[in-house]
């Protein structure tokens, strides 16, 4: 691990509201009640005017109710994957999120990468990213903290992330998770 700050503790941790409006975007006109239900239980109510922050357990709880309720068809770390990829289309699709967006098609994919712990903070007060380079279009990148030890969701994201910035041939590969709850991406694009 590249860090050399020791991570900020688990209950200082917040989720800025501006990310559950992109985590719920795609997916409100689709809500059950028992979905509502469930969400509300966690800690959050999307029918209302969203906190400026939540603790990070509700977002973490708003995913895997997200994955189970919408994607109940799937395998689990298939369905948290497809969340992440809802989320950024989302998030995108905010006006903050378009404003990330305009800078990273400028950036292209490996700056954007490099730049991917700004990217998150802009949604948490917690995560940070390593980025290593192993070749051109080449990327390992090792994130903190990943979503309760589900990587696919970190997975989901980025895909679309490269997508959106105009990475062609892409792939992202979950590598490794360790016992801190880092997890490693092998990122790929045609360079």
């Amino acid at each position: 691990m590249g860090a050399t700050t020791a991570p900020m503790e688990k209950q200082g941790r917040v989720t800025f509201g501006p990310v559950f409006e992109g985590l719920f975007r795609e997916y409100r006109e689709r809500f059950s009640e028992r979905t509502l239900n469930r969400l509300v239980e966690a800690g959050i109510d999307p029918r209302g005017k969203l906190l400026a922050g939540y603790p990070t357990p509700v977002w973490y709880a708003a995913i895997r109710i997200l994955a189970e309720e919408q994607h109940s068809r799937l395998a689990y770390p298939d369905g948290v994957r497809e969340v992440g990829r809802a989320f950024m289309r989302g998030y995108f699709d905010t006006a903050l999120g378009s404003a990330i967006l305009a800078v990273l098609k400028i950036l292209g994919p490996l700056r954007s990468l490099k730049r991917m712990s700004r990217n998150f903070r802009t949604g948490n007060n917690f995560s940070e990213t390593w980025t290593y380079e192993d070749g051109p279009g080449n990327v390992r990148l090792e994130v903190n903290d990943c979503i309760a030890d589900r990587p696919e969701f970190i997975q989901g994201l980025i895909e679309v992330g490269l997508e959106s910035v105009g990475a062609k041939d892409s792939s992202v590969e979950v590598l490794s998770v360790h016992d801190n709850g880092h997890a490693v991406y092998r990122v790929r694009w045609a360079a």
